[in-house]
């Protein structure tokens, strides 16, 4: 929710509106039309919300969220990261895989065909985990020990394309490393792909690195042949 509404340009996370509807009208939203309900089906999140009793009571709880905007409270939780990892604990199979996929490069890389048989929800309960792993690292000189797993996750699973982006978008762009001029060879959709690119302008104006800075220069096509860009 955090994350969504921190995101959002009205502060808002849409996925709250959506649960709470459910939660008044039981297994459908209490009076939403057929264009109301159609952003909830298929929704990774509110498939895994509708499973857990604590979110059910929680979106059951009045006043209603859904249309109000998070930005005001997100400073109580900035710098709480036992806050923000206090989720509930994965399945057995997912706490597993997480390990391995905090093993390293290798490590990561060799649960691949694991990941892939994933369902989507169970891929996004791990990616969320993973990015909790993200959050809670301090200097972003060197790659973080959860990024070859969330890279393993989101190439298994493209949907999650665009949270990939939003871990990328959250790094303070002053203070990371030259780890962030490659390695997103996997982000294919159109959209994600922009998105990096914004921010690899982003990285090169704010970084005082200048290997950096060197490393996120636009390429210049060599002469008689093409350029080759490295997303």
């Amino acid at each position: 929710m955090a994350t969504t509404a921190a995101s959002s340009e009205d502060g808002i996370c849409p996925e709250i509106a959506l649960i709470e509807k459910l939660a008044a009208g039981g297994t459908e939203p209490a009076s939403a039309s057929e264009e109301d309900a159609a952003p909830e089906a298929g929704n990774p999140v509110i498939d895994e919300w509708k499973t857990r009793p604590d979110v059910m009571r929680w979106a059951a709880v009045k006043p209603d969220l859904g249309a109000v905007s998070l930005k005001p409270y997100l400073f109580v939780i900035k710098d709480r990261k036992n806050y923000l990892g206090a989720a509930a604990p994965l399945p057995p199979k997912l706490a597993a895989l997480l390990e391995r996929l905090l093993g390293g490069e290798m490590s990561a890389k060799g649960a691949l065909a694991d990941v892939k048989g994933l369902n989507l929800p169970e891929a996004v309960l791990l990616f969320d985990a993973l990015r909790k792993k993200v959050r809670e690292v301090s200097n972003f000189d060197l790659r973080p020990a959860a990024m070859p797993g969330v890279a393993v996750v989101v190439e298994c699973h493209p949907p999650l394309q665009g949270r990939y982006v939003d871990i990328l978008e959250a790094l303070p762009p002053d203070r990371v490393g030259l780890w962030v001029a490659s390695g997103h060879a996997f982000v294919t959709e159109a959209a994600p792909k922009a998105r990096i690119a914004t921010l690899r302008e982003k990285w090169r104006k704010a970084t005082k690195n200048q290997l950096l800075r060197t490393e996120l220069e636009p390429k210049k096509p060599a002469r008689g042949g093409r350029a080759h860009g490295n997303v």
